[in-house]
C-alpha cells in the first residue's frame, strides 16, 4: 500500500508543478502543461482518496 500512496503523492506534486511552470512560463494556466498537471492533480487525489479509505 505504501507505493501506491507514494505514487499519489508524486503524481500530485507532479501536477502541482506542472501549473506552476506554466504560470511561470507562459503568464497563464491553459496549454498543454497545465492540462497535463490538471490530470496528475486528479489522479493524485484519487489516488490518495481510495488508499485513505481501504
Amino acid at each position: 500500500m505504501k507505493k501506491i500512496e507514494t505514487l499519489g503523492t508524486i503524481l500530485l506534486l507532479f501536477g502541482i508543478s506542472c501549473f506552476v511552470m506554466d504560470i511561470e512560463l507562459f503568464g497563464i494556466a491553459w496549454s498543454i502543461l497545465s492540462l497535463f498537471g490538471s490530470v496528475c492533480c486528479i489522479s493524485g487525489i484519487v489516488i490518495l482518496i481510495k488508499t485513505t479509505l481501504k
